[in-house]
């Protein structure tokens, strides 16, 4: 299965759109990535992992899936370095992605045969598969209204 690691704080302050929740505090702008993160792990079948730095080095499940998570680092690790072992830890590195603008992580990710896209990259992700998503509930929706019954128009018998 694919997997998709996001720098969580990294991909805040890169994105404006999130950098200016940054005003109101820290948890608006990291529960929109989240959100972000969701659709993409929803829509397109991939385990999503996204790593903020510490809080308490807890792991949180705000699915009931277990490939989807989102990771605080411990005290005395990086957010950086949760990620390095996540990426050191994968059995097939080709199918993991790392979203992050952190050179020095873009590059150890690389060594590992990894994939790196930038924040704006993922962003347009994001929308790219909100697209696919709602031209599929279209169709869908058409669909079962082709195949439904016509209660108030039915002929009587």
């Amino acid at each position: 299965m694919r997997h998709l690691i996001i720098d969580g704080y990294n991909v805040i302050h890169a994105l404006k759109e999130l950098r200016e929740m940054l005003a109101f505090g820290i948890d608006a702008p990291a529960g929109r990535l989240v959100d972000f993160a969701k659709q993409i792990h929803d829509n397109e079948a991939i385990r999503v992992t996204v790593v903020f730095d510490g809080k308490d080095g807890s792991i949180d499940r705000p699915t009931p899936e277990a490939s989807f998570s989102v990771i605080y680092a411990p005290a005395d690790l990086s957010a950086d370095g949760v990620i390095e072992q996540l990426v050191a830890q994968s059995k097939n590195p080709e199918d993991t992605t790392v979203v992050t603008q952190d050179f020095s992580i873009a590059q150890l990710v690389r060594a590992a045969h990894s994939f790196v896209i930038d924040a704006q990259a993922f962003r347009n992700w994001v929308d790219r598969s909100g697209v696919r998503q709602d031209a599929y509930m279209r169709k869908l929706k058409a669909t079962k209204l082709d195949n439904h019954i016509d209660l108030e128009n039915r002929p009587l018998i």
